[in-house]
């Protein structure tokens, strides 16, 4: 049987001195202008680096995004090994496997930052887009994919503007307003050491807008 310890709060933020939730997103962002400018300082890389995570981590943010290869958490935000928990899925749908990541995050790596990362043009939104208003079905499991889309699809068709990308900023928000009534992430926000927040990621500038 595994046992899960609570690492020591000696551990040092790779550009945070605390685990306050709202520090730790101010300086998140500030990696994320780094990438942007292109002037990343590529932190926590070095063989010493790897060497401290044997023994644990203490992650300082937790982020579920799409699995786009476009879109690397750790490359956008300059953050380097051991500093970001990532759970990855098409289109940062939630199931079993992702709200158990999360839920381990929280509880157990106690992290105190949860953002929902969204990231424009989504091939996963856009498929699930095009299923839905054709009404031809993808094949395999990705019908699945569109279904959780969906409630973000019909929010998005209400609103001006491009439908896709309405639909992924909506898609974003309702994930992250779904995680933020799972018992256990509810349990530390109320706590005051949690934060969840919903962002978004322009391709084109580099730059995380938080929505």
């Amino acid at each position: 049987m595994a046992v899960f310890v609570t690492p020591s709060a000696s551990w040092e933020l790779a550009g945070a001195t605390t685990r306050d939730p709202e520090q730790v997103l101010d300086s998140l962002l500030e990696g994320n202008h780094r990438f942007a400018r292109d002037r990343m300082l590529r932190p926590n890389t070095d063989a010493q680096r790897r060497l401290e995570l044997v023994a644990e981590q203490r992650p300082h943010t937790l982020v579920l995004s799409c699995a786009d290869s476009r879109v690397p958490p750790e490359l956008i935000f300059d953050q380097g090994l051991g500093d970001l928990f990532v759970v990855r899925s098409a289109g940062h749908v939630l199931d079993d496997g992702t709200l158990a990541s999360i839920e381990f995050g929280v509880s157990q790596l106690r992290i105190p930052l949860l953002m929902v990362l969204g990231h424009t043009a989504c091939g996963a939104a856009e498929a699930s887009v095009m299923s839905l208003r054709s009404g031809q079905d993808l094949p395999g499991h990705l019908k699945r994919l569109v279904e959780r889309l969906r409630p973000a699809y019909e929010e998005a068709l209400l609103k001006p503007g491009d439908l896709v990308e309405n639909t992924i900023v909506a898609h974003v928000r309702q994930v992250a307003r779904a995680i933020r009534e799972n018992p256990v992430v509810a349990e530390a926000v109320e706590a005051g050491r949690l934060a969840v927040v919903a962002a978004r990621y322009d391709m084109a500038t580099g730059r995380v807008e938080l929505l």
